[in-house]
C-alpha cells in the first residue's frame, strides 16, 4: 500500500511538471561543403521553409528543463553541382537539457543537445545533376541525419496554465547527407565504359529556425 502511494504521489509530480505544446516557424537552411581534396569548407546560400511540431518539457530543478522535440522541417541548399536546389523534407526528433532563468511572469533560456532525422524524400538525380556528376554512382545520400543542436528561447506565462514563447534552433548534421564521386580510370567491360570513382566532396546540412510557440501544463 506504501508503495502504490508512493508511485502515485510521483506520477502525479512528474505529470504536474510536464508541459507540452506546438511550435510553427520559419526555417533557413544550407549545404556545407568539404572538398576533399583541399580540405576547404564553404556554404551554400540559405534557403527558407517551413519548420512545424510539437514539445515536452519536464521540470527537473528549478532552472533546468529537459526539452524534446518532434519537427517537420525543410534542410538541403545548393550542392553546385545540380541544376537546382536541393529541398528535403525531413521528420526530426531532438532532446536537449535547458537552462532557464526568470524574471516575473518572463522566462530566458538556452540549451544544447542532440538531434536524429530522417528524409521524408530525395532529389531527382536525373534531372539535377550536372557533369560530370550525371553519371552512374556519381553520388550517394544518406536518409538519416542526425548531429547537435542548440537553442535559445523567450517565454511569457500569461497565468499557470498557459505560455507563448518564441525560440531559435541552430541545428548543424555530424553526418554527410550528400558525397559526390569524380573518375580515377576508367576500364571497358564487354564494350561498356566502368569507371573507378574516388569521393570528392562532402555536404551536411545546417539550419536555423524561428518559431513562435504554445505550450500548457499535461493535467
Amino acid at each position: 500500500m506504501c508503495s502504490l502511494i508512493i508511485i502515485f504521489f510521483y506520477t502525479t509530480n512528474i505529470y504536474a511538471q510536464l508541459e507540452i505544446g506546438i511550435v510553427s516557424g520559419v526555417s533557413t537552411y544550407s549545404l556545407e561543403r568539404t572538398n576533399l581534396i583541399d580540405k576547404k569548407k564553404s556554404s551554400s546560400p540559405h534557403m527558407i521553409g517551413l519548420n512545424v511540431g510539437v514539445i515536452a518539457d519536464l521540470e527537473i530543478l528549478p532552472w533546468l528543463d529537459i526539452q524534446s522535440a518532434v519537427n517537420y522541417t525543410n534542410k538541403g541548399g545548393n550542392a553546385n553541382l545540380i541544376k537546382d536546389n536541393i529541398n528535403v523534407n525531413y521528420f526530426v526528433l531532438n532532446i536537449s537539457p535547458n537552462y532557464n532563468k526568470s524574471f516575473d511572469k518572463i522566462t530566458f533560456y538556452v540549451g544544447t543537445g542532440i538531434f536524429i532525422g530522417y528524409a521524408l524524400n530525395e532529389f531527382d538525380r536525373d534531372i539535377a545533376l550536372q557533369e560530370p556528376f550525371d553519371m552512374p554512382n556519381s553520388t550517394s545520400t544518406e536518409s538519416f541525419d542526425y548531429g547537435i543542436i542548440g537553442k535559445f528561447g523567450i517565454e511569457y506565462s500569461t497565468n499557470n496554465r498557459h505560455k507563448i514563447f518564441f525560440q531559435i534552433d541552430y541545428s548543424h548534421s555530424l553526418n554527410n547527407y550528400l558525397t559526390t564521386y569524380l573518375p580515377l580510370d576508367i576500364t571497358y567491360v564487354n564494350g561498356e565504359a566502368v569507371f573507378s570513382l574516388a569521393p570528392y566532396d562532402e555536404y551536411k546540412n545546417k539550419s536555423f529556425s524561428f518559431n513562435l510557440g504554445y505550450k500548457t501544463p499535461l493535467y
